[in-house]
């Protein structure tokens, strides 16, 4: 039966689509071996030992071993800032975005994704190129946070004085370094209660600076 596809042109797309996958399957592995053995321990060798293929292919794919560690790290906040826009999206108040956080948070933890990109930054203090690289990938974490934060404040005229910028900055560090700290001693610090802490004191801001409808 024809199908108006020359076997050429199925043949490209077929290849294409299997470079994409196997590009895909390298930085996973890549991700799973910044979160399992640290960024000291990612070499090109142990990736491609938990990826179940020969180091060599990283090469093929991308110039070096910092290339793939820093397309890797887009892959996976490429996908978390499309979910947490999303779900911040639907929440009206400020105990609802930080109880949104919460959730998102959970998931990043379970997945891995804040571990690995814990490790590439504290990589990044040794390599200038690699610094730079990642605090441009932080930016856009930055802008979600400001954003969260302007909807809030902008209810009332004294949230113009407060420096939402650096606030947002704040969260983000704040954010990044948490499960550093709780995982170093879970019983001084506890995520979820800090997260519940923050829910109690959501009511008093939201009065501060009204509701989503403009009310106070």
């Amino acid at each position: 039966m024809k199908t108006g596809v020359k076997p050429s042109t199925r043949r490209v797309k077929a290849g294409t689509k299997t470079r994409a996958a196997s590009r895909t399957k390298v930085m996973q592995a890549a991700l799973k071996t910044l979160r399992t053995q640290g960024f000291a321990g990612t070499s090109a060798r142990a990736i491609g030992r938990i990826g179940g293929f020969p180091p060599g292919l990283i090469y093929y794919y991308f110039d070096n071993l910092e290339a793939l560690l820093l397309a890797a790290i887009d892959m996976t906040s490429s996908a978390r800032l499309a979910r947490y826009r999303d779900v911040l999206a639907k929440a009206n108040s400020v105990a609802e975005v930080i109880e949104a956080s919460a959730t998102l948070y959970r998931e990043d933890v379970q997945s891995g994704h804040v571990a690995a990109v814990q490790e590439l930054i504290a990589g990044a203090s040794s390599s200038r190129g690699l610094r730079t690289e990642i605090s441009r990938r932080i930016d856009p974490w930055i802008e979600l946070a400001e954003a969260q934060i302007s909807r809030f404040v902008d209810r009332s005229p004294s949230g113009a004085l407060l420096p939402v910028h650096s606030i947002a900055q704040l969260v983000v560090a704040m954010y990044v370094g948490l499960e550093t700290i709780a995982h170093l001693d879970r019983q001084r610090l506890k995520v979820e209660d800090l997260f519940g802490t923050g829910v109690l004191l959501a009511p008093a801001i939201d009065d501060l600076f009204g509701k989503e409808d403009g009310k106070r």
